[in-house]
C-alpha cells in the first residue's frame, strides 16, 4: 500500500467515477476503489472494472484491517472428558512451530493432542487512514459502458476457427484523445475511426449470413478479395430438352434426351471489395467509416449493412420488354461509397433536425 494514494474523479449526474492513478511503474495506470471504505461506505461497483462510483467528491479514505487474533490455545474438543489429568485447556506453548512452520506438540503431551482444537479470540481494530490526494478531471452529464456493437467478424485468416464479437479494441482512436483522457471517457465521447481491413471483415461475413441465395451468390471469398454476383432470373422458368451423352461424350446408339427447367440467364457482378490493407489485384478498396463517438459509428455501420445487404438481395428478372436482351434492375451494381454518404447523411440530418 502507498503512503498516499492519487485519486482522479469525474463528475457527473450519476455520482463521482474515481480511480487510483498508479505511478509509471504499475502495469495498470489506473485501479478501483473497492477494496477501500470512501467515507465510511463502500464504492459502487461500475461497468469499468478500474473505476469505482462514489456519492461525491471523498473526504475520507480508509482500509478495513483484519480481525486480530489473540489468546492461542488449545480447547478440550468433549468437555464432559475434563479432569485434573485432562484440563478444559491447555496454554499454546504445549506446542511449538516445526521447521515448516506447523504446530508440533511437545513429546509430554503428544498423547493428548487428539483430544484437542487450536482456539483463539478474534479481536476487531480500527480501520486505517489513508492518506491521499484528490483531483477531478472531468465534468461531464453522464458516463455509460460503451455501446455493444453487434458486428462479427471470423476469428482469423480461417474461417472453420470460428467468428468472434467486434469490439472497442477493434476501434481506432486519436492519440491525442488517448493521452488526454482515461479510457472510461474516450472510448464513449471522442471521435473513432473502424479501419478498412476490420469494416472489410464485418461486411464479408455479415453479407454471406444474410444473403438470399436465390437472388445472388458470393463467387469470391477470401481475407483479401470479396465478390458478390447476382442471379438473372428469367421472367418464365426456360425448359430445354438436352442429349444425355456416354462417358466419352458421344451421343449413344439410341440418342437419350433429359428436360431441365432453367430459373437463371445467367449472372453479373454486383459487389466486389479489398481492404486498403490488401488492395488486391484492382478491386474497389472499402474506404474506413468515421465518427463523432462510438454510437454515431454503430448507427452509420449498422445502415450501410442494411442497405447494402438490400440491393445485394434484390431480385433481378430478364426485360420483358426487349426479348431477353436488357435486365429490369434499378442498380447494376452496389456503389459503397454511395451508401456511406448516404448513411452520413441521414446522421446529419437526425443530429441537426431543423436542416429538413
Amino acid at each position: 500500500m502507498p503512503e498516499s494514494l492519487s485519486i482522479i474523479g469525474i463528475k457527473t449526474k450519476q455520482g463521482v467515477f474515481a480511480a487510483q492513478h498508479n505511478d509509471m511503474n504499475s502495469v495498470r495506470q489506473f485501479s478501483n476503489l473497492n477494496y477501500l471504505l470512501v467515507d465510511g461506505k463502500k464504492p459502487k461497483r461500475t461497468f469499468h472494472n478500474d473505476w469505482s462510483l462514489l456519492d461525491g467528491e471523498p473526504k475520507k479514505i480508509e482500509r478495513e484491517l483484519p480481525l486480530l487474533k489473540t489468546n492461542y490455545r488449545y480447547e478440550l474438543i468433549d468437555k464432559s472428558m475434563s479432569s485434573d489429568k485432562i484440563p478444559s485447556t491447555l496454554p499454546y506453548d504445549v506446542s511449538y512451530a516445526d521447521e515448516d512452520g506447523y504446530a508440533e506438540w511437545k513429546d509430554e503431551y503428544r498423547h493428548l493432542q487428539s483430544l484437542y482444537e487450536k482456539r483463539w479470540d478474534d479481536v476487531e481494530r480500527e480501520n486505517e487512514v489513508i492518506d491521499f490526494t484528490y483531483s477531478e478531471i472531468l465534468s461531464i452529464d453522464e458516463l455509460k459502458c460503451p455501446t455493444k456493437l453487434g458486428w462479427d467478424i471470423y476469428r482469423s485468416n480461417w474461417t472453420h476457427e470460428g467468428v468472434r464479437n467486434v469490439d472497442t479494441h477493434d476501434l481506432i482512436y486519436r492519440l491525442i484523445d488517448q493521452i488526454a483522457f482515461p479510457k472510461i471517457y474516450y472510448e464513449t465521447h471522442c471521435p473513432v475511426r473502424l479501419s478498412s481491413k476490420t469494416f472489410y471483415g464485418i461486411l464479408r461475413l455479415y453479407i454471406n449470413q444474410n444473403i438470399n441465395s436465390a437472388v445472388a451468390y458470393v463467387s469470391s471469398d477470401y481475407d483479401f478479395c470479396f465478390t458478390v454476383k447476382k442471379r438473372i432470373k428469367y421472367i418464365k422458368p426456360e425448359v430445354k430438352q438436352e442429349e444425355v451423352l456416354n462417358s466419352k461424350s458421344k451421343s449413344y446408339l439410341r440418342p437419350r434426351f433429359i428436360t431441365k427447367t432453367y430459373q437463371y440467364a445467367g449472372d453479373y457482378v454486383v459487389f466486389e471489395m479489398t481492404s486498403d490493407k490488401d488492395a488486391y489485384k484492382g478491386y474497389p478498396i472499402l474506404p474506413s467509416i468515421e465518427a463523432d463517438n462510438i454510437d454515431q459509428l454503430k448507427r452509420k455501420v449498422d445502415l450501410i449493412l442494411k442497405e447494402i445487404i438490400k440491393e445485394i438481395n434484390s431480385e433481378v428478372v430478364l426485360c420483358s420488354h426487349c426479348n431477353g436482351t436488357g435486365i429490369s434492375v434499378p442498380h447494376v451494381s452496389v456503389n459503397i461509397n454511395n451508401l456511406i454518404n448516404n448513411a452520413e447523411e441521414a446522421e446529419n440530418n437526425a443530429n441537426n433536425p431543423e436542416s429538413h
